[in-house]
């Protein structure tokens, strides 16, 4: 991206709590903040940082649920772009 601070990713990763996939491709740590049954991660790559909301599998709510948790990262941003997925 030409202004990479202009982006607002988020993603609700629910996995087994496991980012290391994340990491493994190059994306750094830059917070970690608690949450129940997981926790909200602030990731950097290339300029970007990343909201990833890790949760455990056994605790998903289903898709509209992880679609209302990625949600709640919303900060009035001019535009907004949802994309979700099922499988890996």
């Amino acid at each position: 991206a030409a202004y990479p601070e202009r982006l607002h990713i988020s993603v609700c990763w629910q996995d087994d709590n496991d980012i290391k996939q994340f990491l493994n491709q190059g994306f750094t740590v830059v917070f970690v903040e608690g949450m129940d049954n997981g926790a909200l991660y602030k990731l950097s790559f290339a300029g970007v940082v990343i909201d990833v909301i890790s949760l455990h599998y056994y605790a998903s709510q289903g898709a509209c649920w992880a679609r209302h948790m990625a949600e709640t990262r919303f900060n009035d941003e001019d535009y907004f772009l949802q994309i979700d997925s099922h499988c890996r």
